[in-house]
């Protein structure tokens, strides 16, 4: 999957990490609402998505989405989520 994602998204990478795989794709996500609940299924498995936190996403391309998840104290996590459900860790930058 790092290396789909390399190739088809300029200045983003895979975290150099042995668990840059965070979740193995089971499903098909074909939008930015199907992007977000999956990733809100992974990120809160308790199903309750806690007081405060605000999730947004953004389409980097069709096969991949980067989902933005900020907590009350303003801490954030990105998520990138591809089109079969795979949740993997990565950066972007120059």
């Amino acid at each position: 999957m790092c290396g789909l994602f390399a190739c088809l998204v300029d200045s983003c990478w895979c975290k150099e990490d042995p668990n840059q795989v965070l979740h193995e794709g089971n499903t098909i996500i074909s939008d930015e609402a199907g992007a977000v609940n999956a990733v809100k299924d992974f990120a809160f498995p308790e199903g309750a998505v806690p007081k405060g936190t605000e999730v947004k996403v953004l389409k980097m391309n069709p096969v991949f989405y980067n989902v933005f998840v900020n907590d009350a104290s303003g801490n954030e996590q990105v998520y990138t989520i591809a089109a079969d459900g795979t949740i993997i860790q990565t950066i972007c930058g120059v």
